[in-house]
């Protein structure tokens, strides 16, 4: 009978403030509609993410082009020096010297690594470069397009603990700029990520203790939590954000945030959660302070 009534008093409904004698008694009729109510908040929140050098240039020219993606993997190319190109492999010690037939040690057996990971090299890894290593780098510079001399040049390759990786090239890595050698221009993240909401002290006094936040990166939205605060040196407010389950606010998503130490996203806080159910516009809630306790009927004020 409810749901009836209303399409009927829809109908009814007056517009504007209806003039009566005073003492009368107007009603004013408004549909009940389905509607959201919530408030948020929409920011920014920065995330930040250390990284650390790991291979320094061997090559003394001009860059003369930059090649890394945002994640490498063994062979791929990071830059060209003099358009000698800079290959990255796996390997916890740097490589020193040039490499080829007779010498011996832990870069001859990351080459020899690479080369067996890369299906070039079938022999074993022992840090011995001999004829199957000779034979093993001039087919990988065969497929390269490049003299096959069996020779790896100081430079031509860096190692960084641990492939594929997110890297990121020095500053100075750009194409035109000159490079002597010596420069730690490869820089490897260290895995840790921190997303962090800073607000001024009046905003943070809006938040409620569970409130949560929406990060939104390209196609990605990632729901965190707040954490720890504190106050800066400038008087802002600084929490730490995580995701629900307490890990990191990307998830397993990190790899899709851009190579950068430092990196501003768009954020939406909820302050107070968003409910729904039947509602009216506020101007239909009319109360008359004039009408006797107890009536139980709200009426519109005396000429109104």
């Amino acid at each position: 009978m409810v749901t009836g009534g209303l399409g009927f008093w829809a109908g009814q409904q007056t517009f504007g403030s209806p003039v009566a004698p005073p003492g009368a008694v107007v009603s004013v009729v408004h549909e009940v509609v389905e509607a959201s109510v919530g408030r948020s908040l929409s920011l920014n929140v920065t995330v930040e993410q250390p990284f650390v050098p790991v291979a320094t240039n061997g090559l003394a020219g001009t860059v003369t082009s930059v090649s890394a993606g945002e994640v490498v993997d063994v062979g791929d190319v990071l830059y060209a020096v003099d358009t000698a190109p800079v290959r990255v492999v796996a390997g916890e010690t740097p490589f020193w010297r040039d490499l080829s037939s007779g010498v011996d040690g832990a870069d001859v057996a990351q080459l020899q690594q690479t080369l067996a990971d890369l299906g070039y090299y079938h022999g074993q890894v022992d840090g011995r470069f001999r004829w199957s290593t000779t034979a093993a780098v001039r087919a990988w510079q065969q497929a390269l397009g490049v003299p096959q001399d069996g020779v790896v040049r100081l430079g031509e390759v860096v190692a960084v603990p641990g492939l594929p990786a997110r890297l990121r090239l020095a500053d100075e890595v750009v194409t035109g700029s000159w490079l002597a050698g010596g420069e730690q221009v490869v820089h490897a993240a260290t895995g840790d990520i921190d997303f962090v909401l800073v607000v001024s002290t009046g905003q943070a006094v809006l938040f409620p203790p569970d409130a949560t936040v929406g990060v939104e990166h390209a196609d990605h939205r990632w729901e965190a939590v707040l954490g720890e605060s504190h106050t800066d040196d400038s008087g802002n407010v600084r929490f730490a954000l995580s995701a629900p389950d307490g890990g990191p606010v990307c998830g397993q998503d990190c790899d899709a945030l851009p190579v950068q130490e430092r990196t501003t996203l768009r954020a939406r806080v909820t302050v107070v959660p968003e409910v729904s159910g039947p509602a009216v516009p506020v101007a239909a809630v009319h109360t008359d302070q004039t009408a006797p306790r107890g009536s139980g009927r709200p009426t519109a004020p005396a000429g109104r």
